[in-house]
């Protein structure tokens, strides 16, 4: 069992807040409590911040306190699983970055995440690429693509997809991104309601779509 850590002071707080790393099974866990309503760690608030630097130190910082405290499991494969780890509205650092429009996080936070963390939902049914797209944040979502084209093909809640969200708030330029990866049939592709993203875009009067 890894010992805890206390520091004084950070974000949100003036009290000393713990920060605590465990490990379950294969996967490590590293949680550092932050004030705020979804239990965010510290790697939720340097990704909503858009804070690169301080991202990676808290990376860095949990792969070294995990690893110390347990033979055999590389650093590497710590830093993937804080990097995946969810706050309690069930929203990972790449998500909050990813709505944010913040590249360089979305950057970093790629360079260690699995397929399984890149993909992970949020409690809405949201995945990263699909958020970013909703938000219009064009470079957050050609990253996601070249990182993963077939992300593009990723649904959400009553089987919206990022080319449904992106049209029906009437992002052009990250519909007309999405649309090239469209070997697929993305245009097509059409919600509960049966309709696609091209009445969306129509119903919401945006023409240049």
């Amino acid at each position: 069992m890894l010992p805890e850590i206390r520091e004084e002071g950070g974000v949100g707080t003036s009290a000393t807040k713990a920060m605590s790393a465990s490990l379950s099974g294969k996967r490590g866990r590293y949680v550092r409590q932050v004030t705020g309503r979804h239990n965010d760690t510290d790697l939720h608030v340097a990704a909503r911040a858009g804070d690169a630097a301080a991202l990676r130190r808290a990376l860095d910082e949990a792969a070294v306190v995990v690893a110390a405290g347990e033979a055999g499991e590389g650093l590497e494969a710590v830093r993937r699983a804080v990097a995946a780890e969810a706050n309690e509205a069930g929203e990972t650092p790449l998500l909050a970055a990813a709505e944010k429009g913040h590249l360089e996080v979305v950057v970093e936070l790629l360079r260690h995440l699995d397929a399984h963390g890149v993909a992970a939902k949020n409690r809405s049914g949201y995945d990263a690429l699909h958020v970013a797209a909703r938000e219009g944040h064009h470079a957050v979502v050609q990253e996601m693509l070249c990182h993963d084209r077939m992300a593009a093909k990723t649904f959400g809640p009553a089987n919206t997809t990022p080319l449904i969200s992106a049209a029906t708030r009437g992002h052009a330029e990250v519909v007309k991104l999405l649309l090239e990866q469209d070997d697929f049939g993305l245009g097509e592709m059409a919600k509960d309601n049966g309709k696609n993203a091209l009445h969306f875009a129509a119903r919401q009067g945006h023409m240049e779509i």
